[in-house]
C-alpha cells in the first residue's frame, strides 16, 4: 500500500507556506508544517515520494505525494499479454483493428492491415477483443 502525504499551502506575501499536512507517516506532519512549499518538495522528493497531483485556487495550492508500490493497471497487463497479436480496440470514437505493436505508459500503437499506424491513449480504451 502506498503512503500518501497531502499538503495544503496558502499564499502569504511572497512565500507559499505549508499550512496543513495529512499523512499516515507522523514524522512528515511535524517536519513539513510551516515550511515553504519548495523546501517541503525537496524533503519529500529526497525521500523518494512522487508528486501525483497538484491544483491551485485563489487561496493556495494542494499537492499530493505518494510513496510505495503502484497497483499494476489490469488493462496494461491484458495488453502486454496480447503484444504482437491481432486485436480490436474499442473506444468511444469507434473500433480499431490490427497488430498491437507498442505499449507505452499512456498510449498503444496498432498497425492496421491498410498500413496505417494508429496511436490510442490507454485512458480512452473501453475494451479489447
Amino acid at each position: 500500500m502506498a503512503e500518501v502525504v497531502v499538503l495544503r499551502a496558502s499564499f502569504d506575501g511572497h512565500r507559499i507556506d505549508v499550512k496543513y499536512v495529512s499523512s499516515s507517516i507522523s514524522r512528515y506532519k511535524k517536519e513539513l508544517h510551516g515550511k515553504s512549499v519548495a523546501r517541503a518538495m525537496v524533503i519529500l522528493q529526497g525521500a523518494n515520494f512522487t508528486l501525483d497531483y497538484k491544483q491551485s485556487d485563489s487561496k493556495g495550492i494542494t499537492l499530493i505525494f505518494t510513496l510505495g508500490t503502484e497497483t499494476p493497471n489490469p488493462l496494461i497487463e491484458l495488453l502486454q499479454s496480447r503484444l504482437n497479436t491481432r486485436v480490436t480496440i474499442l473506444t468511444d470514437a469507434g473500433e480499431v483493428s490490427g497488430i498491437l505493436t507498442l505499449i507505452g505508459t499512456d498510449v498503444i500503437q496498432i498497425n492496421e492491415d491498410s498500413g496505417n499506424i494508429v496511436l490510442i491513449l490507454i485512458s480512452q480504451i473501453n475494451g479489447v477483443i
